[in-house]
């Protein structure tokens, strides 16, 4: 299979009960079962999700990470922009990204203006 999905026939899993199917992974391309979350506390207390992709292979699951809820880090050297930025899990990412830079766009160019 090169990339797509053969619908025609059911694939097999563990004992020739049929695998579930959720979508595509957007890191590899790969057919995934289901989206898991894992948790990390850090020093300070704060709570971060992380996200991975389970692919069913075999009698085992490969996984791949789809990166946190949202980058911390970054979202603190854009605090000017109020950008908030996300990882694999937000669909609707890039939408958000291109109104919170276009609102700051004009406020910059509104602020100067006076």
């Amino acid at each position: 299979m090169s990339g797509k999905l053969n619908t025609k026939r059911k694939r097999k899993g563990i004992r020739g009960r049929p695998i579930h199917i959720s979508g595509i992974c957007p890191r590899c391309g790969r057919p995934y079962s289901f989206i898991g979350k894992n948790y990390y506390v850090t020093k300070d207390g704060k709570i971060k999700e992380y996200y991975y992709a389970y692919h069913r292979e075999k009698k085992r699951y490969k996984r791949c990470y789809l990166g946190p809820a949202w980058y911390s880090y970054v979202t603190l050297t854009h605090k000017d922009a109020n950008l908030t930025l996300s990882g694999y899990i937000n669909d609707k990412r890039y939408e958000e990204y291109k109104e919170k830079i276009d609102q700051y766009i004009i406020h910059r160019i509104k602020s100067k203006e006076k």
